[in-house]
């Protein structure tokens, strides 16, 4: 059984711009908006606007040339996209204004951590500390997922939640960018923080929740990262396994690795805080003893099959924070 998602890193920060109206004389584009084009050789890839408006970055194919780049446990990895900015480029067609494509790696400085309380009814993270990304979804192809792939990852009720059934090869998940430009995921220093913090409340069947950090070390090329494929199994990041049953969110035998407490709410939730200390490797990819704090590039709530039965799930998140 599949144990990860070798493409979705980079392409979960690659949303599809599907508006059609008339450009804004402000900027070119809207700051982190992404739209798919046709790069070099006629290959198929995606850009992003960059940080100021200013323009697009150049159009990137990634190291397969090919937007649905193939999961390196034998799946292909669909991903999320969503509509974001109104501007007159459409899918399908590289924008007639670009600028070269420059990575701004970002660093936090610990005095800002929130990451997003999804208040604003947005795909957008906050952009404290210099962060700016988007949440997505993403999946096997197996089964059926909701939000939708290709369909804008919103917030309901103050909350970024993701449900699904009948996935079959390694699973889904919801995830988010935290530092997307310039058509690619760009490294995010977190060392000022130890851990990551947020609300989960859900259930699974026949599956359970894992939260991983993306790290450039260990993440394939076409996921934005610097893991020689030919040499390494990439992608199976650090992070914690969270147990989830039928009946929701348990702390059981997890109190050593993570802190898992009851919220004062009324919506059943756990509050969860995990020390970057007590995060891990599956096992299933090639080991990396170095955790790579200063290189980061997103995160994943993952659904992962426990079985080979088809997996269910329906769970979500709020108040994501670093601590």
């Amino acid at each position: 059984m599949s144990k990860q998602f070798a493409a979705a890193v980079l392409f979960a920060a690659l949303v599809i711009s599907c508006g059609g109206g008339a450009s804004d004389s402000a900027s070119l584009c809207a700051p982190g908006a992404t739209q798919i084009c046709i790069g070099p050789g006629a290959c198929q890839g995606a850009q992003v606007c960059s940080k100021d408006g200013a323009g697009w970055g150049i159009c990137d194919c990634g190291s397969s040339n090919s937007v649905d780049g193939s999961n390196s446990q034998g799946g292909s990895a669909s991903v999320s996209t969503s509509a974001t900015t109104g501007g007159s480029n459409t899918a399908g067609g590289s924008s007639s204004s670009s600028t070269a494509a420059v990575c701004k790696d970002a660093v936090a400085s610990g005095t800002a951590p929130l990451i997003d309380d999804l208040t604003d009814g947005n795909e957008w993270i906050l952009t404290n500390e210099g962060r700016l990304g988007t949440w997505y979804v993403y999946n096997d192809g197996t089964g059926s997922q909701v939000p939708a792939l290709n369909t804008p990852t919103l917030p309901t009720d103050g909350r970024m939640c993701t449900s699904g059934d009948g996935f079959t090869s390694w699973g889904a998940g919801l995830g988010l960018s935290i530092d997307a430009d310039a058509s690619k995921n760009c490294n995010y220093d977190v060392t000022a923080y130890t851990g990551i913090r947020f609300k989960l409340e859900g259930s699974t069947t026949n599956s359970f929740v894992r939260f991983v950090l993306v790290t450039n070390n260990i993440a394939s090329p076409i996921g934005g990262g610097s893991c020689d494929k030919s040499l390494n199994n990439c992608d199976d990041f650090y992070g914690a396994d969270i147990v989830a049953t039928t009946s929701g969110i348990v702390c059981e035998n997890k109190t050593s690795a993570f802190s898992c407490v009851s919220t004062a709410t009324n919506d059943n939730s756990l509050l969860i805080s995990i020390p970057f200390a007590r995060m891990s490797q599956m096992g299933w990819g090639t080991a990396f003893s170095v955790f790579d704090l200063a290189h980061t590039l997103g995160m994943h709530w993952e659904i992962h099959l426990s079985d080979t039965l088809a997996a269910s799930f329906e769970f979500c998140i709020d108040n994501i924070t670093f601590y």
